[in-house]
């Protein structure tokens, strides 16, 4: 009976330690609940006005890592003046900037838990920088051709105000290719499609000149070009 109860004691003393070295507390911003890590450092906006820095409301959302693998119903939330994607931990509610390095891409739901948006991770070359830049970009359509918004909140500041600005690239032969939503530089930068483009274009009134439209003009070329 006592070697039955100095068992039972053994076990239990050495679960305990073995919990104990798998209990990973040393980072206020390490999830410890056997998923992939997130981490990333504590998030202060510096700017004044908070909505307009934002895409989109705090929302559930889907992280893919840059390994591929997905953490689910996380509340995240893109800020476009940092270009950084901001993590709520519910059990504190606490905000981090999560590291960029470890994401690859992530998707925004909406209350009804539909997608409302999907961000990818990329690397473009910047005129202004020597090196290349990883960004994130909302995925507006993909195929053949794929299209792609760059959100910004862009500082003035002289005056310390904010606006948005939106710019577009296109995703075609691994290059990415930044165009404004306008029919001549669609064309342009589209030239080997010029004949398909300009037909769809003309058929369907499209003067891509707001966002929707440039998206339609875009669907609609990769599908002629399966046909």
């Amino acid at each position: 009976m006592k070697k039955l109860i100095l068992l039972i004691i053994l076990v239990i003393t050495t679960g305990i330690k073995l919990f104990s070295q798998n209990c990973n507390c040393d980072n206020e911003f390490h999830i410890a609940d056997f998923e992939k890590k997130l981490s990333g450092k504590i998030f202060i906006s510096k700017l004044k006005s908070l909505k307009i820095q934002y895409f989109y409301k705090w929302a559930e959302g889907d992280i893919i890592m840059s390994d591929g693998y997905v953490i689910k119903d996380k509340l995240i939330r893109y800020n476009q003046y940092y270009d950084e994607l901001i993590w709520l931990r519910k059990k504190d509610y606490k905000s981090a900037l999560l590291d960029k390095e470890t994401v690859s891409e992530f998707i925004i739901y909406d209350e009804e838990k539909n997608p409302y948006a999907h961000f990818k991770k990329v690397r473009i070359k910047n005129w202004y920088k020597i090196d290349s830049t990883d960004v994130y970009f909302q995925i507006l359509t993909e195929g053949n051709v794929s299209l792609y918004a760059f959100r910004r909140t862009i500082l003035i500041p002289n005056r310390n105000e904010l606006y948005e600005k939106n710019e577009y690239y296109l995703l075609k032969n691994n290059d990415y290719l930044k165009i404004e939503p306008r029919r001549f530089c669609l064309l342009r930068a589209l030239s080997e499609n010029k004949p398909q483009l300009l037909q769809i274009l003309r058929k369907n009134r499209l003067k891509v000149k707001h966002e929707s439209q440039l998206i339609k003009a875009i669907v609609l070329l990769n599908e002629s070009l399966k046909l």
